[in-house]
């Protein structure tokens, strides 16, 4: 398989886009359904039923497809324990998203334990 090249990094980039942009509708989503409490199986089945309502969640879907066929071309130009470290770069995508889209808080911490996830994984794709 070839190695890293700028088609490479293009798709890389577009497949975490929407992967990401599909993790926001999902949150959008879910956001708007109130007063399920998640505690019982009838709880549950009640939750996603009215998710499946939400147009939001069907986006998220969508660009969950669109994503994944994205990955496959990924996964056709590069070996698998190099794709997955290139995948990680959505840990930071998430969380700057979150932060900024949802107004999440962005702690001291949630940085450095994003950075050392994406760190671990970049030092396991080179040993």
């Amino acid at each position: 398989m070839s190695q890293i090249s700028l088609k490479l990094v293009v798709l890389i980039i577009v497949g975490e886009i929407f992967i990401c942009a599909a993790q926001f509708m999902f949150k959008f989503g879910v956001n708007k359904l109130t007063g399920h409490k998640l505690s019982t199986i009838k709880g549950y089945i009640k939750f996603i039923k009215s998710a499946m309502k939400v147009p939001a969640i069907w986006v998220g879907f969508f660009l969950n497809v669109i994503a994944v066929v994205v990955w496959l071309l990924v996964l056709a130009l590069v070996d698998l324990s190099l794709a997955i470290p290139l995948d990680s770069i959505h840990y930071i995508m998430i969380l700057l998203g979150a932060h900024f889209l949802l107004k999440e808080r962005m702690t001291w911490e949630r940085i450095a334990a994003t950075l050392f996830i994406v760190g671990g994984i970049f030092l396991v794709a080179l040993g």
